[in-house]
């Protein structure tokens, strides 16, 4: 199993992990998520190689779905040859996901979930559009109207990637962030929890930690693309500002250059402005604890247009239950 007591040593990193029953069930990390909805079959590969290259050593396990199995030597050909069968209709999806335990939550894993997509014609676009005002109208559960695809890696907090230069060059050199096509994404500090818990007391434990390190991420399910009832179109979101935000070539055009550069006023904010891509940096290294979360409140006004929903996040029957009221605060947190 992954060792990580080296955070029990930390004062702040020691509160947020937690061990019970002999397994690590909270483990801080340092995540990159990005979501898309395209068939990319040659970007996920890219993306695949370049964290699985970085990650090798810690990854000792991984699955399909039906159990956590060793890795061997041919464990990473399993994506390669996924991504040499295109997915052929909606009811087909990839998934793997790379542990470094057996069991428990580990500081390093890597995710692809994968749907099946195709590249719309506009002539689809505009039918989807019209799809959409009328289910919104009827009043449609827009959580899971456009649940994305998804390629997640985490790394441990001491992991070389996490210094901010490195992890720039490493970003904008994968093949999905140099041309754009992907929704939008983020990276920072995040928690990785043991999908295998559930107790009541989990629920508890990420609502203490969402209200005391309120720049914390956490892994949530979502629609990425949400209706705007003032344009009446479908518009690309992000989650919630996060240390890095990851803007798509959509994204960054439905916003505009204009009202990015508003950003660079604020001298503690980067706009790293690529060919097809933004990415929205704040602070020069990653934080769990500010003493102002001013900078964040910034960007979250630039990205309001874009920025996810409770109703897209939580899905319409959970809504109104006061277990999931945490949710809310945490994604709108920055939002003042």
């Amino acid at each position: 199993m992954e060792k990580a007591h080296y955070l029990l040593e930390d004062p702040v990193w020691s509160k947020i992990y937690f061990h019970d029953e002999g397994l690590d069930r909270f483990m801080p990390c340092f995540a990159i998520t990005i979501y898309f909805d395209q068939p990319l079959y040659s970007e996920v590969l890219d993306f695949f190689d370049n964290a699985f290259a970085a990650l090798k050593p810690y990854l000792s396990y991984y699955s399909t779905g039906k159990g956590r199995i060793a890795v061997n030597k041919k464990s990473s050909e399993v994506v390669a040859s996924c991504m040499q069968k295109p997915l052929t209709d909606y009811l087909q999806s990839y998934w793997i996901k790379f542990y470094g335990c057996k069991e428990g939550a580990s500081e390093s894993d890597l995710e692809i979930f994968m749907k099946y997509s195709i590249f719309q014609t506009p002539e689809q676009k505009e039918k989807q559009r019209k799809n959409w005002e009328m289910l919104i109208t009827q009043g449609a559960d827009e959580s899971i109207l456009s649940v994305p695809s998804k390629l997640r890696v985490s790394f441990p907090i001491t992991h070389e990637l996490t210094e901010p230069k490195k992890l720039f060059e490493w970003l904008k050199n994968l093949k999905i962030v140099k041309n754009g096509s992907f929704i939008s994404g983020h990276a920072g500090y995040e928690v990785n929890i043991d999908e295998q818990y559930y107790t009541p007391f989990r629920d508890k434990k990420m609502e203490e930690l969402s209200e005391k390190y309120p720049l914390l991420g956490w892994e949530e399910k979502g629609s990425f693309r949400q209706w705007d009832p003032l344009k009446k179109e479908i518009v690309p979101v992000i989650k919630r500002v996060h240390w890095m935000n990851l803007l798509g070539e959509e994204m960054t055009h439905f916003l505009g250059k204009e009202k990015l550069q508003q950003l660079e006023k604020d001298p503690k904010i980067k706009i790293h402005t690529l060919e097809k891509s933004t990415i929205i940096q704040i602070g020069d290294k990653p934080q769990l604890i500010s003493g102002t979360t001013q900078d964040y409140e910034n960007v979250a006004k630039i990205l309001e247009p874009v920025q996810m929903k409770f109703s897209s996040l939580v899905g319409k029957i959970y809504r109104e239950k006061s277990e999931y009221e945490w949710k809310k605060r945490w994604l709108i947190y920055f939002n003042k």
